[in-house]
């Protein structure tokens, strides 16, 4: 589908929403957002020049969507949930949603007050930072948000993914679990569309499982493990499936609210975050973080800690990372924030600075933006 065409495609569909709505308010909702914001980088390495650019979803991602539900039982409903994800700089769609009218989530759920919920379509991953059944927000002060500040520039991710079938219990005595497995990643051919064959074991095919337990007030303790089967081809026989495991805890002293979080991945092809870096291989990391959020002068203070220790695996070579980061967040009304961070982060060993391709990995960024919901 080219752009034209889907631009054309998206009206159609957005309208018929408005006007579904207003025979039907309360069963269809029509929502975005738009984050537009500021980004100072300057690389630690000599001889490189900074940037500064403008840049949609800083703190969180811009978007465009649908939300309609319809009971069924008294206890059972259906929701399809559609949404889209832009670039607020310039209108354009962002690549999240390179190809796809509805990027960022397309799901059917059937949620049952009892038995949970069961849910399909392109979903984010349980164990990830997106989507309307992701875990990490919970995890880290920054809510996986920013380039750099927040866990998004050391761990690893499975992304948002196709073809996916999820399952989320009902929470009970604080406690639910989530389950997902996918029939193929989000991999594109050359013209932007999804790489996906009937023989499922020649796709890509991500899983994931999150735990969270809620059942004393204030305390979040979250944990999850997913991975990736990779496809079964020729290339792919000597390689190894990719694993991450995480694990967090944080309380709310109402003064303050202490972080911690911590993740093992091995056999991502990206040295540090998804966010960051060039250098590509067979890496296998531990990644920490220690962080607070407080409120101040009517809004709330961040600050976070990061540290990484890896192994690229095929030659041996070691290197770790280090990110320090302070922001902080004023409300500006119920639905319109004001954001800001300030982050340093270096790596030494195989990321040090002295590496031409890891720029990414040594800089200095300072972001702040409005994030508005509608």
């Amino acid at each position: 589908m080219n752009k034209f065409n889907a631009c054309r495609l998206a009206a159609a569909v957005l309208a018929a929403a408005a006007a579904f709505g207003t025979a039907n308010a309360a069963e269809v909702t029509v929502y975005g957002r738009m984050d537009t914001g500021i980004s100072i980088s300057e690389p630690s390495r000599s001889g490189e020049n900074g940037s500064v650019q403008m840049k949609s979803g800083i703190f969180a991602g811009s978007r465009f969507g649908i939300l309609t539900q319809e009971t069924l039982t008294d206890s059972l409903r259906v929701v399809v949930k559609l949404e889209n994800a832009f670039d607020s700089s310039t209108g354009e769609w962002n690549s999240t949603s390179t190809n796809r009218l509805f990027g960022r989530e397309s799901s059917l759920s059937l949620v049952h007050d009892d038995y949970g919920t069961l849910a399909f379509g392109r979903i984010g991953t349980v164990t990830g930072g997106m989507g309307s059944y992701s875990s990490l927000d919970w995890y880290e002060p920054f809510e996986t948000g920013f380039t750099d500040a927040s866990l998004v520039g050391t761990w690893a991710d499975l992304g948002t993914v196709d073809k996916s079938i999820l399952y989320m219990t009902p929470r009970v005595a604080g406690f639910n679990a989530k389950f997902q497995f996918a029939f193929t990643d989000s991999t594109l051919d050359g013209e932007g569309n999804n790489i996906y064959v009937p023989e499922w074991s020649k796709n890509a095919r991500p899983w994931a499982a999150a735990f969270e337990y809620r059942g004393i007030p204030n305390l979040f303790v979250g944990a999850g493990v997913g991975g990736l089967v990779l496809a079964n081809t020729v290339e792919n026989r000597e390689k190894d499936d990719p694993l991450l495991v995480n694990f967090a805890i944080n309380y709310d002293f109402g003064f303050v609210k202490p972080f911690f979080a911590a993740q093992y991945s091995e056999h991502f092809s990206y040295a540090t975050g998804a966010s960051a870096g060039e250098i590509s291989g067979d890496f296998k990391k531990m990644a920490y973080l220690v962080g607070v959020t407080a409120p101040a002068a009517g809004g709330t203070f961040r600050a976070e800690i990061q540290y990484l220790d890896g192994e690229e695996e095929l030659s041996g070579e070691d290197y770790d990372k280090q990110i320090y980061s302070i922001g902080y967040t004023y409300p500006l009304s119920k639905r319109t924030l004001f954001y800001s961070a300030l982050s340093y982060a270096q790596g030494g060993g195989l990321i040090d600075k002295s590496n031409e391709k890891a720029s990414a990995e040594n800089r200095t960024m300072l972001e702040f933006g409005i994030d508005h919901q509608f």
